[in-house]
């Protein structure tokens, strides 16, 4: 079967913040520092162009775009991950195009939260980018805003997050 990527989160193993700190720990050796820049990573919205694939040989491919911790105006890395869709959910390859990206780096450790983000909030597709303030949420290095804009009370008509009350 061929792999496709899609903004769809149907195909997502039901990956929990404990895991995320189990996978860390199995694949890293300073874990507490991954977990704590990979979680201040998260919170900050460092990742973009999220992306699921289809289950393959039992395997969903995550893809997605991370900003630089120190040079957000620079081009941002690429970074991709192979979830099992076992009863414990487990990580079979990853790469980033960081410098330590051969490792399980702290923008991987981001996309993991973001992915568990996505699984606990039962969420159908991707969500898209939040409405633009007319000031970057970045500071001054901060990201242009998205051509697509919409209000949280539209986001919440199209997706309802059942469970959840503002």
């Amino acid at each position: 079967m061929e792999r496709y990527f899609a903004a769809s989160l149907s195909t997502l193993p039901r990956l929990r913040f404990e895991d995320v700190e189990r996978i860390v720990g199995r694949h890293s050796t300073t874990k507490e520092a991954r977990l704590s820049k990979g979680y201040k990573f998260f919170v900050e919205a460092f990742i973009h162009n999220y992306q699921v694939s289809n289950v393959v040989d039992r395997k969903v491919v995550v893809r997605a775009r991370c900003y630089r911790s120190m040079r957000k105006n620079e081009e941002p890395h690429t970074l991709e991950m192979a979830l099992e869709s076992e009863e414990v959910v487990g990580v079979s390859t990853y790469m980033c195009s960081c410098a330590a990206g051969k490792g399980l780096c702290n923008h991987l450790t981001t996309l993991l939260y973001q992915t568990a983000h996505y699984v606990q909030l039962n969420l159908q597709t991707v969500p898209p980018p939040l409405a633009c303030t007319g000031s970057t949420s970045r500071g001054s290095e901060g990201t242009s805003c998205p051509e697509t804009k919409i209000s949280w009370e539209d986001w919440n008509q199209v997706y309802p997050i059942q469970g959840l009350h503002r």
